[in-house]
């Protein structure tokens, strides 16, 4: 199984984005000089979000292309960590829509972490948001060598799901998914981390700040 760029799940069917202000151009791999308020810029093509600011750059990252503008396709309330996210890939179609987000220097080619949200259009018309979790976590224990998995919450219109690939080491990452019921459509918001599982106070923050999304 080759290791996918994004979070392992991106393929089964992870804004208003929480704005954030930059002090300084040390915060960003890009300089900080070039970003742009996508308001009043017109030929925006990546983003950056920190500290409760919306940013962006009319410079593409280098060897990334996106099938789809991230914050246009960005239909879910998230909320991020301190650090500094960019809206790196998006992808709509007749069924859903994904948009992920990358650490500030890294592509979602070679993240070590991600955020992503996925819209996954009349879905919950068929399964509910525990069902969606089960079957998820079913079908993954399917593919992967050895597998722990943890439900958090079970409840059929707002569930929360933990998984640690533990082997091959080559997949070797932890994943929280919520999902959640909005209209006819399921919404599932992931955080991931490739490599070691995340610190006990890392794992409450993550789920916490899942929780807070919202359509």
């Amino acid at each position: 199984m080759k290791y996918a760029s994004t979070s392992i799940l991106r393929g089964f069917a992870a804004i208003l984005l929480s704005a954030m202000s930059v002090s300084g151009s040390s915060a960003f791999a890009v300089d900080s000089s070039e970003l742009k308020d996508p308001k009043t810029t017109t030929d925006c093509v990546s983003y950056y979000i920190a500290k409760g600011k919306l940013l962006c750059s009319t410079k593409p990252v280098e060897d990334e292309k996106s099938p789809s503008d991230p914050v246009k396709t960005e239909k879910v309330q998230l909320q991020f960590d301190e650090r500094v996210w960019r809206a790196a890939w998006a992808n709509v179609i007749p069924t859903g829509s994904t948009v992920e987000y990358v650490l500030d220097g890294e592509k979602v080619g070679t993240w070590s972490e991600l955020v992503t949200s996925q819209v996954m259009v009349g879905l919950a018309d068929k399964v509910d948001a525990a069902q969606f979790g089960k079957l998820m976590l079913s079908n993954l224990q399917g593919q992967v060598k050895k597998l722990d998995s943890k439900i958090h919450s079970s409840d059929p219109k707002d569930a929360l799901v933990e998984f640690s690939v533990l082997e091959p080491q080559a997949l070797k990452q932890t994943e929280f998914q919520r999902i959640f019921v909005s209209g006819h459509d399921l919404v599932v918001v992931h955080y991931a981390k490739k490599g070691d599982a995340p610190s006990e106070e890392q794992k409450k923050k993550w789920i916490e700040l899942l929780k807070q999304a919202k359509m």
